[in-house]
């Protein structure tokens, strides 16, 4: 059993050390996106770990925009492009920490590699209150004077979105585990679709 953790933190070192180090198992690789905003070198010594990977790109991470989810699709194609065929691929935060064992975790998602572990809900149906993230304007992914101000204007003056595509809006928790070709999906996905990934770029969470 092959399995890659993609962490991304921002904060705590030792925290993140004690997570990797409960982690550590044998068939599992650790790779970590650090924040941009955060001192890389205040990590840089779980280098010293041979199943630790640090993410090569980094994102400088904002709450609720985009570019958290730059920095996840950045730790899941240096995934890819090792071409190790991993099992399983948990995203976790680097406040996370697990309730089960390692063993029972292997076992668990030995027994259900074919599946993909997220929660989601209909955003329509749902998750109503979220309606309003996907159908205005937002600015969250960048940083300007103003811009709350511009997006209140937009929220007047323009129709509401719509998503490409015909796309159904689903969401709820970012954090999940999937298989490589679900994986390998979601990357040719938007490498085919680049109009998907400037949609959500304006959203918000």
């Amino acid at each position: 059993m092959k399995t890659a953790y993609l962490i991304l933190a921002h904060a705590n070192p030792k925290q993140l050390e004690r997570l990797v180090d409960r982690l550590a198992f044998p068939g599992v690789d650790i790779y970590i996106h650090i924040d941009k905003k955060a001192n890389f070198t205040h990590f840089e010594f779980l280098k010293q770990r041979p199943y630790v990977f640090f993410v090569k790109e980094r994102v400088k991470v904002s709450w609720g925009a985009y570019s958290i989810v730059q920095a996840t699709v950045f730790g899941l194609k240096q995934i890819a492009y090792t071409g190790i065929a991993y099992d399983i691929v948990h995203l976790v935060s680097g406040q996370d920490y697990p309730l089960k064992t390692n063993q029972e975790i292997n076992d668990f998602f030995a027994a259900n590699k074919d599946k993909a572990f997220m929660h989601t809900l209909d955003v329509a149906t749902e998750w109503q209150e979220a309606i309003p993230r996907v159908e205005y304007y937002h600015f969250t992914n960048f940083s300007f004077v103003g811009k709350f101000k511009l997006e209140r204007f937009f929220r007047k003056l323009l129709p509401k979105r719509k998503l490409p595509g015909n796309l159904i809006a689903v969401g709820r928790s970012q954090w999940f585990s999937i298989n490589m070709e679900h994986l390998r999906y979601i990357l040719q996905y938007m490498d085919e679709h680049p109009e998907f990934v400037r949609f959500f770029n304006l959203t918000w969470a």
